[in-house]
């Protein structure tokens, strides 16, 4: 598994969702620009770890990462190895809800 390089930050947590959301599309289209946004990410969810632990809640909770599946990343030994863990659920979470639009379009077909 490859670790991003963390820098301080002040993490934009609307910021930080708004780009989460953008997940699945680059994963499927433009693997180079969704490398760099995971590792934004994952510096950012590095960040919110150190310094706001409640907006990481709240991130997870929005992103709708599943409790026991956050339970056990915070299970391993060290923060950065929790930020990888956390950012891995976060991508897992935005892909699932992807497909399921996908397979089940809202009515006006936008999703």
């Amino acid at each position: 598994m490859k670790y991003f390089k963390f820098e301080p930050m002040t993490t934009d947590l609307n910021q930080l969702y708004d780009e989460a959301i953008h997940l699945p599309e680059l994963y499927y289209t433009n693997r180079d620009e969704f490398e760099r946004l995971l590792g934004h990410i994952e510096s950012g969810v590095y960040d919110l770890l150190m310094n706001n632990s409640e907006h990481l809640a709240w991130l997870l909770y929005r992103i709708d990462v599943r409790e026991k599946d956050s339970k056990k990343a915070f299970e391993e030994s060290d923060t950065h190895k929790i930020a990888s863990a956390l950012t891995q659920l976060i991508v897992q979470r935005q892909l699932e809800k992807f497909e399921s639009r996908k397979q089940n379009p809202p009515i006006g077909g936008d999703y």
